[in-house]
């Protein structure tokens, strides 16, 4: 995924809330140190002047003076690397970056080994990248390469081109918006973002699509209208944590209503009246919205609350001049135990529903349950009934009342999701959830079944995710064994939580201690772990080097959570063999570096490291990356890891 704003959805048969944990997936590549760096040059412009584009179809304007909007300060041709001071419309406003180039066979490649240093002391301190494994020697992920953009650069970049985007194909060509939209594909004007979010968007619930559409037609096909794209949806990171989310849920006193004062309530959940809505909880009955420009107090906010008495619906607006949202949100709900006088000493409003004069002939639609579409095509009750279809009213679709309690729910929802490093990212959700990518920053849409890195093995989805490895072990292109980093296991923990007990809610108490009790036990370790690996942790006190030699490629996120530098001989697959020139190269940093110790997993024949051993004299032991049933009935991952733990502190020599 690239780097920004990306709207996710989540599609279910419940309605439960649920938790996703959001991890970036680390290179699975081996990986082999490299040191040294050319001495800095006397250039006075910097080698790579000129406007590119990277693989991913990001521009990458540089000058002597910048990157980008990156203000840079020194760069060394020799070296190749630049360090920028990051411009307000980058990632990390005000920070630093270090951006490394290189060149293979003729093509230029680059990464931003360092995006978020806080001076610029700290980004020209930082490791380049590996510049010898353009695989994964960009902090795990691969280099970029960049491609000349345009040989008559002038400065400007080709966003000013109007551009038609194929949806096929996923790329852009020039065109005019008659011919591209003759074409089925998708107008991108200028470029600007402006055409994409001011477009009003018809969500397609089935092929989780977008179409430009009316709400009216939107609405009739029983499909999600979009608007603006200005509807408020809950935000997240990535980031090893889980995110409690929950599926969007209508507000339940939707619909047009008259109150006791013969006031007209009209109430969506994006308004109450002329008033924007921007919260609303159905179980407290409450909603917050801005007021409207036709409303009393314009631009100021109101709290509306309702309750149900003998089955009579009421309302109250008990706060209609808060300064702002937060103090709208804050304000004392109404007393609902007393109607009489329990809107702010007043009593609330009884609202009835406005009776309903349309021609139900005009009203009526042909919708299809097994796919929660409407039949345009069939407009009479006769032929909708014939196919074996539902006459219905055009407003109870998939959100309507109309429903027999038998038909299949399905639950939707959505969130904005922050990337802040591009790259492959996995997602750990309930079995029972699908997730879509719907759309990308600046409203570019992601579609199903399209990843933005042509050359992954996996997608963005959460439902059936999986790495085929053939022959080839290149089949494997993330590190999937993230249950090694504690922290990316505790989050983990708390997705089972939400999917046990929703299945099986009379042990939820149970679940939940239990799942309480063993964070705390992840926590320990993680403890344990930065107290012997952090900075300033019992190696670094002892000055040895946090450096370990394995076999395997399994530890790129306890690498990357403790800062531990792990050599390996071969990549992700436990049965790939090394080439014999992996293994001089990891018998060279042996030697280099004094490495006393090789580390294998538990199930390794440890006779294929016989070489090794008798050209370096290193001893073995053992690192568990659970992969398998241990050997011993007694381990489990606390035992596994903890013994991890002790054999990495031993091998460091701390």
């Amino acid at each position: 995924m690239e780097a920004g704003e990306h709207i996710l959805e989540f599609v279910s048969e419940h309605d439960e809330d649920f938790n996703m944990a959001v991890l970036k997936m680390l290179g699975g590549h081996a990986h082999h140190d490299h040191h040294g760096h050319g001495t800095h040059g006397d250039e006075h412009d910097i080698a790579i002047q000129g406007y590119w584009v990277d693989e991913w179809g990001t521009n990458q304007t540089i000058d002597s003076d910048s990157w980008n909007s990156g203000t840079i300060t020194q760069f060394d041709n020799d070296a190749m690397w630049a360090v920028s001071e990051n411009g307000e419309d980058s990632f990390n406003p005000g920070l630093w970056s270090k951006y490394d180039w290189a060149w293979d066979s003729e093509e230029l490649y680059y990464c931003q080994s360092t995006f978020a240093a806080e001076s610029e002391a700290d980004a020209l301190s930082a490791n380049s990248a590996n510049s010898s494994d353009l695989d994964a020697g960009c902090g795990g992920f691969p280099w970029s390469q960049m491609s000349n953009a345009d040989s008559d650069y002038d400065g400007h970049d080709d966003h000013d081109d109007e551009m038609c985007h194929n949806t096929e194909t996923h790329e852009n060509y020039e065109s005019t918006e008659e011919e591209c939209v003759a074409a089925g594909h998708m107008w991108a004007g200028d470029d600007e973002h402006d055409d994409h979010h001011g477009e009003e968007m018809c969500h397609n619930t089935e092929t989780h699509e977008n179409y430009e559409s009316t709400e009216e037609d939107c609405d009739s096909a029983g499909h999600v209208w979009m608007g603006h794209d200005e509807h408020v949806l809950p935000e997240i990171h990535a980031e090893l944590v889980a995110h409690t989310l929950s599926f969007f849920e209508a507000i339940s006193i939707e619909g047009e209503w008259i109150d006791e004062w013969n006031s007209s309530q009209v109430i969506d959940s994006d308004s109450w009246n002329g008033n924007t809505i921007t919260h609303y909880d159905n179980d407290g009955m409450w909603a917050v919205a801005e007021n409207g420009a036709d409303s009393w107090n314009p631009g100021s906010w109101s709290k509306y609350d309702w309750t149900e008495n003998s089955g009579e619906v009421y309302y109250c607006q008990s706060t209609f001049a808060a300064e702002t949202e937060a103090d709208a949100l804050s304000a004392d709900s109404a007393n609902a135990t007393d109607l009489d006088t329990g809107c702010g000493g007043f009593p609330w409003s009884q609202m009835d529903h406005v009776p309903d004069d349309h021609d139900d002939q005009d009203e009526m639609v042909c919708y299809d349950i097994n796919t929660h579409t409407v039949n345009m095509n069939l407009t009479t009750e006769s032929d909708c009934q014939t196919a074996g279809l539902m006459w219905t009213a055009a407003n109870s679709g998939p959100t309507g009342d109309d429903h027999s309690g038998e038909e299949e729910h399905h639950g939707m929802g959505a969130v904005v999701i922050h990337i802040e490093a591009e790259g492959d990212y996995g997602f750990v959700l309930p079995n029972n959830i699908q997730m879509y990518i719907v759309m990308g920053e600046d409203g570019h849409y992601d579609h199903d079944g399209h990843n933005d890195h042509d050359d992954d093995d996996h997608d963005d989805h959460g439902d059936g995710d999986h790495v085929d490895v053939g022959d080839d072990e290149d089949g494997f292109t993330y590190d999937p064994h993230s249950w090694l980093s504690p922290i990316a296991f505790e989050a983990q923990v708390n997705v089972v939580l939400v999917s046990l007990t929703s299945t099986f809610p009379n042990g939820s108490d149970a679940f939940t201690e239990n799942a309480a009790s063993y964070s705390v036990q992840l926590m320990d370790l993680h403890e344990r772990f930065t107290i012997a690996f952090g900075e300033d942790g019992t190696c670094d006190m002892a000055g040895q080097d946090k450096r370990i030699v394995a076999n395997h490629n399994a530890y790129s996120y306890m690498s990357v959570q403790y800062g531990i530098e792990i050599i390996t001989l071969h990549g992700l697959d436990p049965e790939g063999e090394p080439s014999p020139a992996d293994i001089a190269e990891v018998v060279e940093s042996i030697e280099d570096e004094g490495i006393t110790v090789l580390f294998v997993e538990e199930y390794t024949d440890q006779t294929a490291v016989n070489s090794i051993i008798q050209q370096t004299g290193v001893s073995i032991e053992i690192l568990y990356t659970m992969e398998m049933a241990p050997s011993d009935p007694s381990d489990n991952y606390l035992s596994m890891m903890n013994k991890n733990l002790e054999n990495i502190i031993s091998g460091c020599g701390c």
